[in-house]
C-alpha cells in the first residue's frame, strides 16, 4: 500500500498527525482488501474545496469530502504493479464543524469522511437506496474495526 497525503489546510495538524492519515488509509484498504494499491489524501481549506465542488460536480460550496476514483474498469496499474485508486480530498474546516456537530471527536469525523471517499474509490456509490444501505453498512463495519483498534 502507498498513500501521499497532501497538507494544504495544516490546522488539521492540531487535532490529527500526517502520520495518522497514512495508517488510518491503510488499514482502512486492508480492511476492504484492496491489495497492492496506492491512493492520494488531500486536506484542504473551505476555498479550495469549494473550487474544487464548482469545477467537478457544478455545486459553488465547500463539501466535507470528495472522491476522485482513477481506476479504469479495466484495472489500471502504475508501474511498480499497484493499483492507483483516486484520490480523497476532504475539507479541514467542515469536518471540524461536522464534529461539533455530532458531538464527536475531530479524529472520529475525519475517519468516517475517509473511509466514506475510500469506499468511493473502490467501487462503492449510494446513488441508489440499495447501494447507500450497502456502502452504510461496509462504513459502519470498517469504522468499528477501526474503533476498535485504535479506540
Amino acid at each position: 500500500m502507498e498513500v501521499n497525503v497532501s497538507i494544504e489546510d495544516e490546522s488539521i495538524l492540531a487535532a490529527l498527525s500526517e502520520e495518522w492519515f497514512y495508517t488510518q488509509a491503510e488499514q482502512i484498504l486492508q480492511l476492504c482488501s484492496a491489495g497492492p494499491s496506492e491512493m492520494g489524501i488531500s486536506l484542504v481549506d473551505l476555498s479550495r474545496m469549494r473550487e474544487i465542488n464548482r469545477k467537478h460536480r457544478h455545486i459553488d460550496s465547500a463539501t466535507d469530502v470528495i472522491a476522485f476514483q482513477m481506476e479504469c474498469a479495466d484495472g489500471f496499474v502504475v508501474p511498480n504493479d499497484m493499483r492507483h485508486l483516486g484520490d480523497v480530498v476532504i475539507c479541514v474546516p467542515v469536518a471540524i464543524n461536522q464534529a461539533q456537530e455530532y458531538e464527536c471527536s475531530v479524529e472520529q469525523e475525519v475517519r468516517r469522511l475517509l473511509i466514506h471517499g475510500i469506499l468511493h474509490l473502490l467501487g462503492f456509490d449510494h446513488e441508489q437506496e440499495r447501494d447507500e444501505k450497502h456502502m452504510n453498512l461496509e462504513e459502519e463495519r470498517i469504522a468499528l474495526a477501526l474503533e476498535k483498534h485504535y479506540g
